[in-house]
């Protein structure tokens, strides 16, 4: 993809949007930077103006799309925007930051995870196992750094987390091992109907050709009825037994095989990460870095040594013997049951956040059986008093602090107090991370008023 001489638009100016244009300059293109945000609250707006891009807040208009050659769109901007609309309908690409840098790319072994739940942590994971395996093997994508941060970078792999909003708008994009982990609802307010979900996920393997793999979780009927639909090689993982090439778990030993030689990777009871998602996120990363050649004991080292990332069932410590957890990356509602699966019940659980347009209730035998007390705060705690009502005491809060002492006051010294809010963030803090950060430094100063260091 050539892009010297030619104008492009960059629609979004995030971290995403920032690092197309920076990418863009390098290739010698003609850059415009738009926002919905005004020129004031653009970070580094005038960085780019002193560097020959044009920047425009507050809006943008269909007449900046006159003499423009392509369209690169930041994954927050939605395909119906009015000017990806119209760029559409006057034959621009439109393209997103992922595709402009997977064409930039020094590597073309590129390594990419899907799913609802559990991609950043399998990412990582990858990343981690490759890099202790010796080979060199950046991360990036939607789990932070933009791929397009990283198109310079001399690396035997890429490591990508993709999401839905970033394989609305690609072309060529393609992983030579591509992995979906799981889909339950999730994202349905900006994609409508479940069906349209499903599809953009299965675009990751698109591209792929018959010599390339597609990782498919065989526990999840929605991904396994679909398997038709990739023309790559299908290998499943599943935690249960597998014949065949895979990864699976068969007495206690996570095993995986490709061209019909089985090997034992690791013992279940040696992998730090707590719950049965955790496990299914190791049996799809170590089929992977398998396929990818790393060595088996290399595999095993790096799932050993994995800690895990902040956030998603993190422990934070213990007080009067109630174990506090951080979970603020369960975003929907199948993650908050992971974290529920996750304990054997005496569940103090801190949800609520922002409703993503997912329905609650399939959860209330599990709330019923594993958890004491909810306590609920956000903008959708009102809907998820209803979906509960009945299963299990209900409290609410105001804010994280007044939840976090509530829910001590409710665990009566025993048990676990979990943040895992099934919902967004935005209606009272930054993002999930401010979320977490926010429950932990509650939980260390009830700690230290309770006598803790």
């Amino acid at each position: 993809m050539d892009v010297k001489g030619k104008r492009v638009i960059v629609i979004g100016m995030a971290r995403a949007g920032m690092s197309a244009i920076e990418l863009l300059m390098k290739e010698g293109a003609d850059v415009v930077g738009v926002d919905v945000k005004e020129e004031g609250m653009l970070e580094g707006a005038d960085w780019l103006r002193e560097r020959g891009v044009k920047v425009v807040g507050g809006g943008y208009s269909e007449e900046m799309l006159d003499g423009v050659d392509m369209v690169v769109k930041s994954p927050g901007v939605e395909m119906t925007d009015n000017l990806v609309s119209e760029a559409l309908k006057r034959g621009i690409m439109v393209i997103d930051e992922l595709e402009l840098a997977y064409n930039k790319l020094k590597t073309d072994e590129v390594i990419a995870v899907t799913g609802t739940n559990g991609k950043s942590t399998t990412v990582s994971l990858i990343g981690h196992i490759l890099n202790v395996a010796g080979f060199k093997a950046f991360t990036a994508g939607n789990i932070g750094d933009p791929l397009s941060a990283h198109a310079d970078e001399e690396a035997q792999f890429a490591v990508v987390e993709v999401s839905t909003f970033q394989l609305e708008a690609i072309e060529r994009f393609k992983p030579r091992i591509g992995i979906l982990l799981n889909i339950t609802p999730d994202h349905l307010i900006r994609h409508k109907e479940m069906e349209n979900y499903i599809d953009l996920k299965f675009r990751l393997f698109d591209n792929q050709m018959r010599d390339e793999y597609a990782i498919l979780n065989m526990d999840d009927a929605i991904v396994w009825d679909r398997k038709g639909r990739v023309k790559s090689q299908v290998l499943p993982f599943t935690r249960g037994l597998l014949e065949g090439d895979g990864a699976w778990v068969d007495d206690g030993f996570i095993k995986v095989s490709i061209y019909s030689k089985p090997v034992e990777i690791i013992d279940t009871e040696e992998i730090s990460l707590k719950g049965p998602h955790n496990l299914e996120n190791c049996l799809a990363s170590a089929l992977a870095c398998f396929i990818a050649g790393a060595d088996v004991e290399k595999i095993a080292e790096g799932i050993k040594t994995f800690r895990g990332l902040p956030h998603r069932m993190e422990y934070v410590c213990s007080i009067n013997n109630i174990s506090f957890y951080n979970d603020s990356k369960a975003t929907n509602p199948a993650s908050m049951e992971m974290a529920l699966r996750s304990f054997e019940g005496d569940i103090v659980l801190i949800a609520g956040g922002i409703d993503k347009g997912v329905d609650f209730s399939h959860l209330r035998g599990l709330v019923s059986e594993k958890v004491r007390v909810m306590v609920l705060l956000g903008e959708a705690r009102e809907k998820i008093a209803k979906a509960f009502n009945s299963t299990t005491k209900l409290v609410f809060s105001e804010s994280m602090e007044e939840a976090v002492e509530k829910a001590f006051e409710e665990s009566q010294g025993s048990g676990v107090v979990l943040l895992s809010p099934g919902c967004a963030s935005f209606d009272m803090f930054t993002d999930f991370e401010d979320r977490g950060e926010r429950f932990k430094r509650a939980v260390r100063l009830l700690n230290r008023s309770c006598g803790g260091s």
